[in-house]
C-alpha cells in the first residue's frame, strides 16, 4: 500500500520492446527495463536534452491501434512539474501561415475544413492566443477571488494561497471532434488557459488542488472516466484497501443507473456489473466471477456480427479450443430497434491486439456505451448521430495532410466560454 510504487500491467500483444515504446505518449515516457536492460527510444533521448516533449497530434487523438496513443491532462502537468514542456515544431507552425489574415480566402479554406465546427477567425498565431488565454485566465482567478460567487476559491487557502482547480477553468460545455471531449487538450487555446494557471502557480500567486482536474472523460455525455479508475479515491497516505474497494463498488454501480430506470417496466434481473474488478491475487482477478461486465445497448444485427466475428478471429489464432468465447449475451428487446446486451470481457477478450478485428470490434462496443449512456435520450435519430460521435473520434489519421488540417483545426477551436468572457460569436467560422 501507500507509498510503496504502484505497478500497471497493461494486456497487450507486441512483437518486441520497440512497439511498447513507441505507443508511449510522451517521449520522456519512452524507455523501460526488463530486468536486464535499460531500452530507450531517440525521443527519450531528445527529451533529457531539451526537457521537452515534441508535440504531435497523436497527443491529443492518437490510438492504441495506431503508433502513438494519446495523453491526457493529468500527465501533462505531471511531467510539467518535473521538467518536461511541450515543444511544438516549425513544422507545423508553418501550416498556420495561410491563415494569419482574415482574408475571404482564408476564411473560405478555414470554413472548408471546420468539420462543422466553430472556430476562431484568422490570424491563427500561436503567440497572441496564448497572449489571450494567459489575460483570460488572470480575470477568472480575479473574479473568483473576489467574486462573490466564488466562495469556494475564497474560503479555501494554503499556505495563504487561494486554492483552485483545473476543472474550475470550465470544459463541461465542450463538444468538439476529439476523443477526450472535456480534457483541457481539445483546443490550444483551452491548453493555454490551463497552463496560465500552473504558471500562476509556479510563481507562487495561487496553489492548485492537483487531483481535481478537467474531466478524463470520453465525450461531453460521458458518466464514467476513461482512466477506468475510480476519480474520487486518491493515492495518497488516507489510502486503505477497504475503502478503495468501497469506491470501485460504488464506481461499478454507476453503469446499471441508466439501463435500470430505461428497461425498469422489464423486470429484468441484471447480472453483477464491475467495469472495474479487484481481487486479492492475480490468479483470483483472471477467474471468471471477476470478468469485467457491462451492460451495453446495441442493434440485434451487431450482436450477431460482433460476436461471429470475435468467434472466427480467436479460431484462427487458435485460442478458443473447447471453449466458445462470445462477448455480448442478449438480456432483452425493447420491441423496436435496440437490445439491452451484458458485454463480457474475460481473461482472453481483456488482451488488446489477439486480432485486429477483435480490438474493432472493442471500439465499436465502447462507441454504443458511450452514445447510450444516458438512455433517456428519446429520439433514435439522436442515438445514432452520438454513436457516429464516437465512432468518428477513434479514427486513425495516416497522411501528413490529415495531421496538417487537424493541427489547424485544433488551433482554431475555441473553448466554450462562460458569463461575459467569451469572444463575439458572429466572428466564428463553420462550414455552413
Amino acid at each position: 500500500m501507500w507509498p510503496k510504487r504502484r505497478v500497471q500491467i497493461v494486456l497487450k500483444l507486441v512483437k518486441s520492446p520497440r512497439e511498447v515504446l513507441l505507443n508511449f505518449d510522451l517521449d520522456v515516457c519512452a524507455t523501460g527495463w526488463d530486468g536486464t536492460e535499460v531500452w530507450m527510444l531517440p525521443r527519450f533521448v531528445r527529451a533529457l536534452e531539451t526537457g521537452t516533449n515534441v508535440f504531435t497530434m497523436d497527443l491529443i487523438n492518437g490510438h492504441y491501434l495506431g503508433d502513438r496513443k494519446a495523453t491526457r491532462d493529468k500527465r501533462v502537468f505531471k511531467y510539467a512539474k518535473r521538467g518536461y514542456g511541450i515543444r511544438i515544431l516549425p513544422i507545423y507552425i508553418g501550416w498556420l501561415s495561410p491563415f494569419q489574415s482574415l482574408t475571404p480566402t482564408s476564411k473560405t479554406l478555414l470554413a472548408s475544413i471546420s468539420l462543422g465546427e466553430k472556430l476562431r477567425p484568422p490570424p491563427l498565431s500561436l503567440l497572441t492566443i496564448a497572449r489571450e488565454s494567459r489575460e483570460w485566465t488572470r480575470q477568472v482567478v480575479q473574479r473568483y477571488i473576489k467574486n462573490s460567487q466564488s466562495n469556494s476559491a475564497r474560503s479555501q487557502k494554503k499556505n495563504g494561497l487561494p486554492v483552485f482547480t483545473h476543472a474550475m477553468l470550465g470544459g463541461y460545455g465542450q463538444i468538439t471532434s476529439e476523443p477526450q471531449g472535456r480534457s483541457c487538450l481539445t483546443g490550444f487555446e483551452l491548453f493555454m488557459r490551463h497552463v496560465a494557471l500552473w504558471e500562476m502557480e509556479q510563481a507562487g500567486e495561487i496553489d492548485i488542488r492537483g487531483h481535481v482536474f478537467a474531466e478524463d472523460v470520453y465525450n461531453n455525455i460521458g458518466q464514467v472516466a476513461y482512466d477506468d479508475t475510480p476519480s474520487k479515491y486518491e493515492w495518497d497516505e488516507n489510502f486503505n484497501i477497504k475503502d478503495f474497494i468501497e469506491s470501485i463498488d460504488r464506481y461499478n454501480d454507476c453503469e446499471l443507473q441508466s439501463p435500470e430506470l430505461e428497461w425498469r417496466n422489464h423486470r429484468l434481473k441484471f447480472p453483477t456489473v464491475q467495469r472495474v474488478t479487484h481481487a486479492s491475487s492475480i490468479t483470483e482477478i483472471l477467474s471468471p466471477s471477476h470478468d469485467v461486465v457491462i451492460p451495453v445497448v446495441t442493434t440485434e444485427e451487431f450482436v450477431t456480427f460482433a460476436n461471429a466475428s470475435v468467434v472466427e478471429a480467436l479460431e484462427m489464432k487458435g485460442i478458443l479450443g473447447n471453449e466458445k468465447i462470445i462477448p455480448l449475451t442478449v438480456l432483452d428487446h425493447d420491441g423496436k430497434h435496440e437490445v439491452l446486451t451484458v458485454w463480457r470481457l474475460n481473461k482472453v477478450l481483456n488482451w488488446q491486439m489477439v486480432d485486429r478485428r477483435i480490438d474493432e470490434v472493442r471500439e465499436v462496443l465502447w462507441a454504443f456505451h458511450r452514445a447510450n449512456e444516458r438512455l433517456l435520450v428519446p429520439e433514435l435519430a439522436e442515438r445514432i448521430d452520438f454513436l457516429r460521435t464516437n465512432l468518428s473520434k477513434r479514427a486513425i489519421r495516416i497522411s501528413e495532410k490529415d495531421e496538417n488540417l487537424a493541427f489547424v483545426r485544433w488551433v482554431g477551436r475555441e473553448p466554450y466560454d462562460v458569463d461575459g468572457l467569451s469572444r463575439d460569436e458572429d466572428t466564428d467560422y463553420e462550414d455552413k
